[in-house]
């Protein structure tokens, strides 16, 4: 839905995959994904932004705003794996 609506390549939830292709930082091998601190200031105005149009969205993105609004409280990046 994310990818859709916010028309971008790269998903605001989990962020960029990091080394080369075939190559990929991925030590748990079901996915690692990173976020800098500013993907996630652009990331949380983009997801905000679409709220504003489109508040229906909250109940599914009520945890990534929070998540993201945490790591901005701490000027943090963000690592996702699984």
């Amino acid at each position: 839905m994310l990818l859709n609506e916010l028309d971008k390549d790269i998903s605001p939830l989990l962020g960029k995959n990091f080394g080369i292709p075939g190559n990929y930082f991925n030590p748990g091998k079901m996915g690692s994904y990173f976020q800098s601190l500013e993907q996630v200031k652009n990331n949380f105005e983009l997801l905000n932004l679409l709220l504003n149009e489109k508040k229906e969205y909250l109940p599914n993105l009520a945890i990534l705003i929070k998540m993201l609004s945490n790591a901005l409280d701490l000027e943090k990046g963000i690592y996702i794996t699984f």
